[in-house]
């Protein structure tokens, strides 16, 4: 894993990508590889993008290249796929 842009308030490396549960800030699923610059959200998934080539167990040869899905509630990240 590269450096990271987040550290925790211990100063230990995070995955790139945080969630919020109203009270800490933990690693989204097991985080991307690279910087997480764009991010929106919809009932369903998560939605990030930028320079990552790894997201949680999806790679760059599964699809998730620079852009990939956190779904909710299987908490797996997927590709995106545009139809």
């Amino acid at each position: 894993m590269d450096t990271p842009l987040f550290l925790d308030y211990t100063g230990k490396a995070s995955a790139f990508i945080k969630t919020w549960n109203g009270s800490t800030w933990s690693a989204l699923g097991t985080g991307t590889n690279f910087a997480v610059a764009a991010i929106t959200v919809n009932a369903s998934a998560v939605y990030a993008g930028d320079g990552f080539w790894t997201a949680g167990a999806c790679t760059s040869s599964d699809g998730c290249n620079y852009i990939a899905k956190y779904v909710l509630p299987s908490l797996v990240y997927l590709p995106l796929v545009i139809r």
